[in-house]
């Protein structure tokens, strides 16, 4: 398990790790889901896998 801390900022962000975002190859415009496990207070971001759409060029 990876453990780091991180500060929320005044606009309420927070900066993944390098670390961590090497590690579940987290880039630039990936999108997270965020769940907040009410049970046990915990905050779970996961990567989400975007199918991307593929447009056809040319003719048909």
């Amino acid at each position: 398990m990876i453990e780091a801390k991180v500060r929320v900022t005044q606009n309420y962000q927070v900066t993944i790790p390098a670390e961590i975002r090497k590690r579940v190859g987290i880039m630039v415009g990936d999108v997270l889901r965020v769940t907040l496990d009410e049970s046990s207070g915990k905050i779970i971001f996961e990567k989400m896998r975007e199918e991307r759409k593929r447009m056809k060029i040319g003719r048909n």
